[in-house]
């Protein structure tokens, strides 16, 4: 409720009344207008009451802004939609509106990239404060302000009053490659084009890069849309999980879904979004966010603000919060390839394996945790909206959050893999990767130059000193579909290289046998992370 109350009623209930007016909020509330809202420096956001006078000056001719010809990276497409929701202690990394959830989705991560388009129509709306002094405000506001003397009047009105805002639409499209592994996404990243065209060519490219490298992961095609009719993407693809954008996933070998997806997305955004809008009369219209508005200092309009309600010991304590979040996505996004696509089976009875599982959990609890969920208030965005409440918050946030570094303990093990095959220069089959109990084969690309390809592991033996293997192969060339054998004994003095006789030949042809000396060497899992270190 906007029921107006006594200053001394608002100076003894303050607390009471800002939990209220947040509750409201979030409880889905959006104005019809942003006349007569502030935006408040204590909590980086748009106030939650429209406490100053004001009305509608000029409305500019709307305008487009179209990027749906080049796919543009993450951060592009942050300061383009102008969110930003990974950096720094700001709020933006504790929300959890729809948007928010979208732009975390197709953020670029320690084993994936988006791929980016966007389109926005929208006009400026230009807003004239009525009055100067106490008269710029509202009864409301005025009672909120206390002549000065209310530092809660910064959080409820804000310190700055809105000049303009833009009311519109707004669509965003991604495709989402998401490897196995953070060494595939650095080599994808090296083979993707600059400046891919359109989503629907962008999709053809990372199809046919990820066969020609025989890449192993999906792809995600997303969408999200305010203003307009945002369920008309459902004719193209699915709500996600949390009902709060529209997705798809296909395995890389199997993209068929996701390129007929591709084809809907871009017509729908070249032939049916501007459809769904207009500005005279007006239709599907509203108010874009947050980063699209201007405001001026309060103080321009001769209002003294009370104290700031943020602290030296908030700041301490939002930057805590962010840096215990941060730390705790990269342990998810650290352990998440271990545990869905680990090049080999984990024997699930290691410790190795057991601990990484506990590992992921724990992190993936902590975020739930700082970020609350289920009620944000409680989590790290109450630290914004409640910043007196910070400290104390905080100190309890973090006191549930648990550590993950004792399940850190087994990544040595797993530190390292071995690629082996015929002959170092070519004809590498497989990598032998630790899975907790011993090591499992994984497959290596074939050659450009010969593609002959792994198909078993016959026997392994390997430790710091020794190694022995037996692999079939399938055969290139002439004897393309044939099964070949490569074997391989030799020695190692610094447990990292291991020099021996390679041996192939195909089975039943004597003739066919060829050794050479060969030296294999280990090279670090791209699987592999180290313990946190925070960024400078």
């Amino acid at each position: 409720s906007k029921a107006t109350v006594s200053v001394l009623y608002c100076k003894a209930n303050m607390k009471w009344l800002v939990g209220a007016l947040l509750a409201a909020v979030c409880a889905g509330q959006t104005p019809d207008t942003m006349v007569g809202y502030g935006f408040s420096a204590d909590t980086q956001q748009v106030s939650q009451q429209a406490c100053y006078v004001g009305s509608i000056q000029t409305v500019n001719r709307e305008t487009s802004h179209i990027e749906l010809q080049t796919a543009m990276s993450f951060s592009d497409l942050e300061q383009s939609v102008r969110r930003t929701v990974g950096v720094g202690a700001g709020v933006g990394m504790f929300q959890v509106d729809a948007e928010t959830s979208y732009l975390k989705a197709v953020e670029d991560k320690e084993y994936s990239m988006s791929l980016n388009y966007y389109q926005y129509t929208s006009a400026n709306v230009n807003i004239q404060l009525n009055g100067t002094g106490l008269n710029g405000l509202t009864p409301f506001g005025q009672q909120m302000y206390a002549n000065g003397t209310n530092p809660y009047f910064r959080v409820v009105c804000g310190d700055s009053y809105l000049t303009s805002y833009e009311e519109g639409a707004l669509l965003m499209l991604s495709i989402n490659v998401v490897m196995s592994c953070k060494e595939e996404i650095e080599e994808f990243k090296t083979s993707i084009s600059a400046g891919l065209d359109d989503i629907v060519s962008a999709t053809s490219s990372v199809q046919k890069i990820t066969a020609q490298r025989s890449f192993s992961g999906r792809v995600e095609m997303s969408a999200f849309q305010v203003g307009g009719q945002p369920s008309d993407l459902a004719k193209i693809l699915a709500k996600d999980s949390s009902q709060q954008y529209y997705v798809l996933t296909c395995e890389f070998g199997n993209m068929g879904d996701c390129q007929q997806a591709a084809d809907g997305l871009l017509n729908y955004a070249t032939q049916n979004f501007s459809t769904q809008i207009s500005f005279s009369p007006n239709k599907g219209l509203t108010y874009l966010g947050e980063g699209f508005y201007t405001y001026e200092p309060a103080s321009y309009i001769g209002l003294k603000m009370p104290p700031s309600l943020v602290t030296s010991e908030v700041q301490t304590a939002r930057q805590n919060l962010a840096t215990s979040l941060r730390e705790n996505m990269y342990y998810t996004q650290s352990f998440y390839p271990m545990k869905t696509s680990y090049a080999v089976p984990w024997n699930l009875t290691s410790s190795a394996y057991l601990s990484m599982q506990s590992g992921y959990s724990t992190a993936h609890g902590n975020i739930a945790t700082i970020i609350g969920y289920n009620n944000p208030e409680q989590g790290g965005k109450g630290c914004f909206d409640l910043p007196d409440q910070c400290v104390t918050l905080s100190k309890k946030i973090l006191g549930e959050v648990k550590p993950v570094t004792p399940y850190l303990n087994f990544l040595p093990e797993v530190q390292y893999i071995l690629p082996v095959g015929v002959r170092t220069t070519d004809d590498m089959l497989c990598s032998f990767y630790p899975n907790g109990a011993g090591y499992g084969a994984a497959p290596l690309p074939p050659a450009p130059t010969n593609q002959d390809h792994f198909e078993s592991l016959v026997s392994l033996q390997l430790n710091s000193s020794y190694l022995s293997y037996y692999i079939d192969y399938i055969g290139a060339g002439g004897d393309h579909g044939v099964t070949w054998n490569n074997w391989f004994s030799g020695n190692s003095t610094n447990g990292s290289s291991y020099t021996g006789s390679s041996c192939y030949e195909k089975p039943g042809d004597s003739g066919s046998l060829a050794c050479s000396t060969q030296t294999f060497t280990k090279k670090q899992s791209g699987y592999f992370f180290g313990p946190y270190k925070p960024k400078n």
